[in-house]
């Protein structure tokens, strides 16, 4: 509901902004008060251009309420993070304690772990699935034959449309201990089973692989989309020139599209702290792998949901978002100064 109002919010401005360019129709400063003219202050011009163009406000309107019911009022629930909040208590109620439930997290004996281990899964899923839909999308735009770039693109989009639960499902019929088939083949081949969901170096591997798997195919849409603005006219100038596939997909391609590679990845980075699906690592998890598939996101729900220890693990929510904040601003920053593309 939330990610839909966002659209529908980013939608509305971006059809008045189109509306607004179409008219092109200059603003007046002049206003006529009691027969004679004279010159608008610069809030009579900003209320005079809202009604001018109050037809295109009201499409904002929709998107700006959901905006404010689903993304803003419940910021009022942050004051948990420096209050004591049980079960039973709401946040008018709490016990106010001030910093003490950051001290209390920092005083934990794992949070260091739980730390790492986010970071790390993160910035390897970040590594490794941030290019996948690139490659595919400009291997799917130059493809020559259109019915397989349609048959790529669906099979690719499908795995999107599946639940978490039924693709660790799929895993765990595919390399469970006992019962999945990669075991049973070895053990026919004569050959030792593989623990993949015991054994630390195979957690990586399953939790990115799969991730790429299912979203790969859904976010190569946003560069397809970017790839088909391309002027077909510069390809065909390199191509006469002599510039073979690989090059035009370098030099034309991935250039051309590249505030939009920037933009993609800014958005990642925004929430690298919690890139890592909670749901996934908890399905994940058993009591073996624990120590190092414990991330913040599931020890928030753990205190959180399970605990009922509400301003503890919103003070860990709004760290976590603290990080998140921080990267976005500090990467924003060096993609501005390097590449003059930025989100704001």
């Amino acid at each position: 509901m939330i990610n839909e109002s966002l659209f529908l919010l980013e939608n509305s401005l971006l059809i008045y902004n189109i509306r607004i360019h179409e008219r092109g129709v200059p603003m007046k400063n002049t206003i006529a008060v009691k027969g004679q003219t004279k010159l608008m202050t610069p809030r009579q011009r900003y209320w005079m251009n809202i009604w001018k163009h109050r037809e295109f406000y009201l499409f904002c309107l929709p998107g700006i309420i959901c905006a404010l019911i689903f993304q803003y009022y419940p910021m009022y629930g942050v004051l948990m993070a420096f209050k004591k909040v049980g079960l039973g208590q709401t946040v008018q109620t709490g016990e106010w304690t001030g910093l003490e439930n950051f001290a209390k997290l920092f005083r934990q004996k794992d949070f260091r772990d739980y730390l790492w281990n986010t970071i790390n899964i993160n910035f390897s899923l970040l590594i490794f699935s941030f290019p996948a839909p690139l490659l595919l999308a400009v291997m799917m735009h130059n493809s020559p034959s259109h019915r397989l770039k349609a048959i790529t693109q669906t099979c690719t989009y499908l795995p999107h449309l599946l639940s978490m639960v039924v693709i660790i499902s799929l895993l765990n019929t595919l390399l469970n201990n006992s019962y999945g088939l990669v075991n049973i083949l070895l053990k026919n081949m004569g050959k030792e089973k593989i623990f993949f969901f015991e054994e630390k170096g195979w957690y990586k591997p399953l939790y990115i692989g799969s991730s790429i798997w299912a979203a790969c195919g859904y976010s190569a849409i946003v560069y397809l989309a970017s790839l088909s603005s391309v002027d077909g006219a510069i390809t065909e100038a390199a191509t006469i020139d002599g510039a073979n596939k690989l090059q035009r997909m370098w030099h034309i391609d991935l250039k051309l599209i590249m505030p939009t590679i920037v933009t993609m990845l800014l958005l990642n980075l925004g929430t690298i702290m919690g890139a890592a699906s909670m749901e996934k690592v908890l399905l994940l998890q058993n009591q073996v792998n624990l120590r190092y598939t414990e991330t913040i996101a599931t020890f928030v729900y753990k205190r959180g949901v399970l605990g009922a220890e509400y301003g503890f693990s919103t003070a860990v929510s709004l760290f976590n978002t603290a990080c998140n904040l921080l990267m976005l601003f500090t990467s924003n920053w060096v993609a501005k100064k390097v590449t003059k593309t930025s989100l704001f």
